[in-house]
């Protein structure tokens, strides 16, 4: 990962393969429309794989284990922007693009685990919450 990291740089810092005004721009539209993009995509997918788990004969850890892939999926795909954008700064030295960092933290505040969110997402039954309730205690 280093290395093309790496090979990244010296291509930008040496070859400046995009320049112009267009291309700069075109770099600063692409991490907030991937933003755009990343939000109901996640939500899909993780709507998809937390679905699964709903039923009421799976055992609370196969709950919980869809769960956790759930968010790590949600996760991942909500920092492909954050990185595009940390990204696309290097590139253009424009600062202004890291505005969309904040945006991806903010989200990520707004959609992690709770107990009241891991109750109605996996419409955990009184017995499963029970269990969940005195595993944490």
């Amino acid at each position: 990962m280093v290395t093309l990291f790496a090979t990244a740089v010296l291509v930008v810092n040496y070859m400046r393969p995009m320049t112009g005004e267009h291309a700069d721009l075109l770099l600063l539209y692409a991490p907030p429309v991937l933003l755009i993009i990343a939000l109901p995509v996640s939500t899909f997918l993780f709507n998809k794989v937390v679905g699964s788990a709903k039923q009421q004969n799976v055992p609370l850890n196969k709950k919980l284990a869809a769960y956790q892939t759930g968010i790590i999926i949600k996760a991942a795909i909500l920092e492909a922007p954050a990185l595009l954008a940390c990204v696309v700064t290097f590139i253009t030295g424009k600062i202004v693009i890291l505005g969309v960092v904040p945006l991806v933290l903010f989200v990520f505040f707004i959609h992690r685990p709770t107990l009241y969110r891991l109750e109605s997402d996996l419409e955990l039954s009184r017995d499963d919450l029970e269990k969940l309730k005195s595993g944490i205690s």
